[in-house]
C-alpha cells in the first residue's frame, strides 16, 4: 500500500509539473466520473524545414601575401631617389549559403473519450523557429 501511494504521488507531481494543476485535475476527474469515459493524455509534435533563400558571399582567406618593391631613380642632379611600394593580396572565395527556416511545435493535452478534438484541454504548447545557414 505504501509503494502504491508513493507511485501515485510521483505521478501526480509529474502531471503537475507538466501543467495539470488541481483545477484541471478536478475537471478531468468529473468528466470521467460523470460521463463514464476514459481521459487520454496526448503529446503531439510537428517539425518543418522550409527553404528561405540562396545567397553568395565572399570569404577572405586568413593568409595575406605581401610584396615589397623598391625602385631607385636617378634624377638630373644625379641624386638617387628610392621609392618603396608595398602590395597586399588576399584570396577571396565565393561561397553559396543556403538559408532554411526550421520550426518545431508541440502540444500536450487531455481529452475525454476517443475524439481528441472534442473537449480538448491543453496543458502545454509551444512553438519555436530559427534560421539555419548551411
Amino acid at each position: 500500500e505504501f509503494l502504491t501511494n508513493t507511485a501515485m504521488a510521483a505521478q501526480a507531481n509529474a502531471l503537475e509539473r507538466l501543467g495539470m494543476g488541481n483545477e484541471i485535475f478536478q475537471k478531468l476527474h468529473s468528466i470521467s466520473a460523470k460521463d463514464e469515459r476514459s481521459v487520454t493524455l496526448r503529446f503531439i509534435s510537428e517539425e518543418s524545414c522550409d527553404f528561405v533563400k540562396e545567397q553568395t558571399v565572399d570569404v577572405e582567406s586568413k593568409h595575406e601575401f605581401i610584396t615589397e618593391t623598391e625602385e631607385v631613380k636617378t634624377t638630373e642632379s644625379e641624386k638617387e631617389e628610392k621609392t618603396k611600394t608595398t602590395s597586399r593580396h588576399k584570396v577571396v572565395t565565393k561561397v553559396k549559403e543556403y538559408h532554411w527556416k526550421v520550426t518545431v511545435n508541440y502540444s500536450l493535452f487531455a481529452f475525454p473519450g476517443n475524439d481528441p478534438e472534442s473537449g480538448k484541454i491543453v496543458l502545454q504548447s509551444r512553438e519555436a523557429s530559427t534560421v539555419i545557414v548551411t
